[in-house]
């Protein structure tokens, strides 16, 4: 739904996760929908810190 494709322009990605939360149950695993809703605001907080090492992200969204 992100990407650009020869038979559709790509969505913005908030259209494209209220379409996949709309379709939860249905087209997608509502666990893996609720899973996704929850971790989209930890990967703002992990892109923020771009110096970061690797390990010092994982364990921010760890303790998040």
């Amino acid at each position: 739904m992100l990407t650009t494709r020869i038979y559709r322009a790509a969505r913005p990605v908030n259209e494209a996760l209220a379409e996949v939360k709309d379709k939860a149950g249905t087209q997608f695993c509502p666990r893996c929908v609720g899973a996704l809703d929850r971790i989209l605001p930890l990967e703002s907080v992990v892109s923020d810190l771009p110096n970061a090492e690797p390990q010092v992200q994982a364990e921010l969204v760890r303790a998040s």
